[in-house]
């Protein structure tokens, strides 16, 4: 697995569960301010948590990125979690930061 390191690009989503994170659109979205960072297919280092500490919940992990519509996150590997565990956390519903560290 080739992993990819840019440095600190933070963006946003609105998934819930365990699935796929698909990214917003927008001026500060992760998408518009990243597509000239991400390369399609490529496996990236990701932190998601909830802004400002609002809501208990994170995840670490890899993830490849797709360059379909605003862009996606498909997790590979679960590095931690606020579970305790190296297994995803269960998102519910509302706007999570996402970043590549």
């Amino acid at each position: 697995m080739n992993t990819r390191f840019p440095s600190n690009l933070v963006g946003t989503t609105l998934t819930t569960g365990t699935g796929t994170f698909a990214l917003e659109a927008g001026a500060t979205s992760f998408s518009a301010s990243l597509d000239t960072h991400l390369t399609d297919g490529e496996t990236y280092h990701y932190f998601v948590r909830w802004p400002n500490g609002t809501t208990t919940g994170w995840e670490e992990g890899y993830g490849v990125y797709s360059a379909t519509g605003n862009g996606l996150i498909t997790r590979v590997t679960i590095v931690n979690s606020s579970t305790g565990l190296a297994t995803a956390h269960s998102f519910a519903a509302g706007t999570k930061h996402i970043a590549i560290v």
